[in-house]
């Protein structure tokens, strides 16, 4: 299905390997909250394990959370590998909303929600919070900064979100599938925020289903298809198709170690776009459009805090000393602000908590007395 020069691309990205640290942690992520989730929901497993996940953590830093499991490194800051099963009952019976409440992970030494400021990389989401709303906890726990990874705002809204909408509407049509991703990482790659968090080339997710999972669908093989998407992609999804084989081999993950070794080589081998796309519309993967410039300062939802600024609409003309306009989320001490404006600008619009000492809701307060 490639062409040659995809196969350029491909080889690119297959340069990249994965490096793990550090031991693993063992105290809890958070204190369990409300939860009305789904009864019989649990991950299915084959030969006593669960299918969406890789056979090791290559770190010893491994956790199993409510809606995902996690393989974390720590020098990196981010997931090595993040999986979990999303089924058709998953999606058609939400109990909660989307909380947008990113928070430092309390189990590993995570990136800070702040980390991002003043960069063109947003907080990407591994496991995506719209796949976790079939319970409250699985929601929280989805914006761990443990399960963020820098992205720019060209792959945070443009393919990787293209993709997390396909594997939502295969999970409709198969009923189950089991998903694996994390970004390509190694020990080259420049770092960003105080953290240090390491700054991927480009992320991987594989999409695993089981054959004779349903009667509507007209399937009856095991397939599974990956993909490795860079940080600024310009092709549609197509383009980045590979085999679960490639995926091992740039990585040195042993994934959907779970199946059985009688169809294991078979499945990981191939990736047919064909088998996956019967009775759905091709139009995602031949969307080669990108998504519209991030806002500047905006808190929405992925928080692009510092992209270039859309010229859709002058912004209304304001003093520059009281203008939030005027100002960028950074993380900044008091002595490098400037102003009381700023220093409230960094506290109420950025949550940069720290500026608040002593917690009264005046920041800085030798510049705000």
């Amino acid at each position: 299905m490639k062409t040659s020069s995809l196969k350029l691309i491909a080889t690119a990205a297959l340069s990249l390997t994965l490096t793990g640290f550090s031991a693993c942690v063992s105290t809890p992520n958070r204190a369990p909250s409300a939860d009305t989730s789904n009864a019989g929901l649990a991950p299915q497993a084959m030969n006593g394990k669960e299918l969406d996940q890789p056979a090791a953590c290559p770190s010893g830093q491994f956790s199993k959370r409510v809606g995902y499991s996690i393989c974390f490194n720590n020098t990196h800051k981010q997931a090595i590998w993040v999986s979990y099963e999303l089924t058709r009952d998953h999606l058609d019976h939400p109990v909660t909303g989307r909380t947008d409440d990113f928070m430092a992970d309390q189990e590993f030494n995570s990136a800070q929600p702040t980390d991002f400021y003043g960069t063109i990389y947003e907080r990407g989401h591994l496991a995506p919070s719209a796949d976790m709303k079939w319970s409250q906890q699985a929601q929280e726990e989805s914006f761990s900064m443990a399960n963020m990874t820098p992205q720019t705002h060209a792959m945070n809204h443009g393919r990787w979100k293209d993709l997390e909408d396909q594997v939502r509407n295969w999970a409709r049509k198969f009923g189950r599938v089991y998903i694996v991703m994390g970004p390509m990482l190694d020990d080259s790659l420049p770092k960003v925020g105080n953290s240090g968090v390491s700054i991927p080339k480009a992320h991987f997710k594989c999409v695993l289903a089981l054959g004779n999972q349903t009667a509507v669908t007209g399937e009856s093989g095991t397939k599974s298809i990956c993909f490795i998407i860079p940080q600024e992609p310009t092709q549609p999804l197509t383009a980045y198709i590979h085999t679960v084989n490639e995926i091992e081999e740039a990585t040195g993950l042993d994934l959907f170690a779970a199946l059985d070794d009688s169809i294991e080589e078979k499945v990981e081998s191939t990736a047919s776009l064909d088998e996956w796309m019967r009775g759905l519309s091709m139009k995602p993967f031949l969307n080669s459009s990108r998504p519209q410039k991030a806002p500047q300062n905006s808190r929405n939802r992925s928080n692009a805090l510092n992209a270039e600024v859309s010229s859709s609409e002058p912004a209304p003309q304001k003093s520059a000393a009281t203008s939030a306009e005027a100002f960028k989320c950074a993380p900044k001490t008091c002595k490098q602000i400037q102003s009381c404006a700023e220093a409230k600008f960094l506290l109420n619009e950025c949550g940069l908590k720290r500026l608040d000492s002593n917690g009264d809701g005046v920041p800085c307060e030798a510049l705000c007395r």
